[in-house]
């Protein structure tokens, strides 16, 4: 009670004065904003505007066209990315540049004349840094200055700033500003009390082991595959009773649970064949995979009336089976239109066994148009393929493969169902290289990601995908909390030490957290002042007790 009497008493007592630019506009680059480069916000806007500029990375070079503009990132840090042009950024008289990172250019940033400001920015891979001419002073605080292979400032000075050649100045410092991961783009600085983790730099995290689909007796579960809910896992494992692989169903009460209940379905090998490599259609009421017969590998389809029934197998794709080519590990789209599996012993191959991708105009015709997915395969051995629903993506395993021993993950992606795949890249797990990953099944999301490990009695594993999320490093860069003491730092999150940190995103909600305390315990609500407001936080908690005194 206390604590509102003296609010309601402070907000009477208390006038705020508020002073807004006359005619001054805000000006939106970026996706959904009014313009999608930074130099179209800059040619539409006057003087006093603010360019408020959408987290990303934009690809041009930028000129102030000498006008007394604010261009600030939006919220996180925008990257301006020179691509090697001469100068990234050209500042005018009285600009003001803040939250970005510049980066691959002769000269990240240019002034000439005047007192342009410069604050939460960092200046990489350029020749130089900032070069001054015609004589002007930049105001210069906040900054880093890393990895500019001739200078990092000509003609400049800066203030509480970290700049690799040792630049005297106020507060500045030269040692490694420990960023996330430069190499791939990413500047955030590292802290042991949290880090912020952007989706486009997540990673996948260590490997859960789903140790219940194993019996127990050595037979551990293979070549997993989920329903669209992510709430049923079909799989295959060796059924001692039964003497051969079969497919089982799992199921679980949420996405992200244990696997708590399973059934063997014996109905899709009434004739003593093993049958592996499951594939189920999005209303789970088709089941796809393949038939281990005497003289072959055959790819069947089982269907029920209603998910719970059982199976019966229905259709064998005898097309994808010609010449004593032997069918092995079926993926579909969503629609049911395109097949991807791989083959070996089939005229065309690369290698002993390849990948085949084939389509059909309805789900009641056979396929054609089949081919094998010659921009992917190589004279090694490629299994195991994966299609994502849209048919975009295809993640597929390979052995020894562009360097990397034994079985690995990849990924290759195209533009349309027309277009060959391209843009093949390794996927990375921890503790990937002692996995042998294989026979994945990803979400369509991408952010589940089911395989099998190849060796004996491992089993089935899921990782999932870190992305847009707090992490904690192993050290704290030297530029948290290493900012002009007069700048607000009330932007950053808690733990902030009651500093700016140096460099992009520093005053922001994505800065790295400090692991200095807030510098007055006193400053109840840390509004950096010790006033009446703090009384009426801890009056208004008065006499508070914790229920176990």
């Amino acid at each position: 009670m206390a604590k509102h009497i003296i609010a309601g008493l402070m907000r009477v007592l208390l006038v705020t004065l508020v002073c807004v630019s006359a005619g001054a506009d805000i000006i939106r680059v970026g996706p959904g904003g009014d313009y999608p480069t930074v130099q179209e916000g800059i040619q539409a806007a006057m003087e006093g505007d603010t360019v408020l500029v959408t987290p990303g990375v934009y690809h041009e070079t930028v000129d102030f066209l000498g006008k007394a503009i604010t261009v600030r990132g939006d919220g996180a840090a925008a990257i301006i990315d020179g691509e090697d042009g001469f100068t990234v950024v050209t500042l005018s008289d009285e600009a003001v540049l803040t939250n970005f990172v510049i980066k691959n250019g002769t000269m990240g940033i240019m002034c000439g004349v005047g007192s342009p400001v410069i604050s939460e920015v960092t200046v990489v891979d350029t020749t130089c840094g900032l070069k001054v001419i015609g004589g002007g002073t930049p105001q210069v605080s906040n900054c880093i200055f890393w990895d500019n292979s001739l200078d990092d400032l000509d003609g400049a000075e800066a203030r509480y700033s970290c700049i690799q050649d040792g630049d005297s100045g106020e507060g500045n410092i030269c040692l490694n500003p420990l960023f996330a991961d430069a190499e791939q783009g990413d500047y955030h600085l590292r802290s042991r009390m949290g880090r912020y983790l952007p989706a486009e730099f997540g990673h996948w995290l260590e490997p859960t082991q789903l140790s219940e689909l194993n019996d127990g007796e050595g037979n551990a579960a293979a070549s997993p595959c989920l329903s669209s809910d992510g709430l049923t896992i079909y799989f295959d494992r060796y059924i001692p009773a039964l003497e051969q692989y079969c497919i089982v169903e799992a199921c679980r009460a949420t996405p992200e649970g244990p696997f708590t209940s399973e059934r063997v379905l014996t109905e899709l090998s009434p004739a003593g064949y093993g049958v592996i490599s499951p594939w189920i259609s999005q209303d789970g009421l088709r089941l796809y995979y393949r038939e281990t017969l005497t003289e072959s590998n055959k790819i069947k389809m089982a269907q029920r009336a209603d998910v719970g029934d059982a199976w019966t197998p229905t259709h064998i794709f005898d097309e994808l089976h010609i010449d004593g080519g032997r069918g092995t590990q079926p993926a579909l789209t969503a629609d049911e239109l395109t097949i991807v599996w791989h083959c070996g012993n089939r005229p065309g191959s690369a290698g002993a066994i390849d990948l085949w991708l084939a389509t059909r105009p309805s789900k009641n015709e056979p396929f054609g148009n089949i081919r094998p997915i010659d921009e992917v395969n190589t004279s090694n051995n490629e299994t195991s393929p994966y299609l994502l629903a849209d048919g975009l993506t295809l993640y597929f395993t390979a052995q020894n493969r562009d360097g990397y021993s034994g079985l690995n993950t990849f990924k290759a992606t195209r533009s349309s169902l027309n277009d060959t795949f391209g843009n093949e890249q390794l996927i990375e797990i921890p503790g990937y290289s002692e996995m042998n990953v294989s026979n994945c099944w990803v979400s369509s999301n991408e952010e589940y990601f089911y395989f099998e490990k190849q060796e004996s009695g491992q089993g089935v594993f899921v990782s999932y995908y870190y992305e847009g999320q707090w992490v904690v490093d192993d050290e704290t860069s030297p530029c948290i909390d290493g900012g002009d003491p007069t700048t607000n730092p009330m932007d950053e999150p808690n733990p902030n030490g009651g500093k700016v940190n140096i460099g992009a995103y520093g005053g922001t909600g994505q800065a790295s957290k400090s692991e200095r305390p807030w510098p007055n315990p006193c400053d109840i609500n840390q509004d950096g002042r010790v006033d009446i407001w703090d009384f009426a936080e801890m009056s208004g908690n008065w006499l508070w007790t914790a229920p176990w005194i």
